[in-house]
């Protein structure tokens, strides 16, 4: 069997010498992709609660205000506390 030496590697193939592309039979996620990945589908779990026992409509998901909430809340991070039932009554 003839050694094939890789020249590059590119996203998803590799390319030999011969150019031929071969493609990559996997590519292993890091440990933060994994635990991320998990906190993902529990995140998502509970928006789908929270939707769901507050009758929420699923449409709110759409508007571009849940997505800046959402984003906003990523960046404030850890320790973030929703206002109060009173904060958003006068608010409102």
């Amino acid at each position: 069997m003839e050694k094939v030496r890789v020249l590059k590697e590119d996203i998803g193939c590799l390319v030999l010498k011969e150019n031929k592309q071969l493609p990559l039979l996997g590519v292993q996620e890091t440990i933060n992709q994994m635990v991320k990945k998990g906190l993902k589908e529990e995140v998502d779990a509970l928006v789908v609660e929270v939707f769901y026992t507050s009758a929420i409509p699923f449409n709110v998901i759409r508007i571009s205000e849940f997505a800046k909430m959402c984003e906003m809340i990523g960046k404030y991070g850890v320790g973030y506390k929703p206002p109060s039932y009173q904060d958003i009554k006068r608010n409102s």
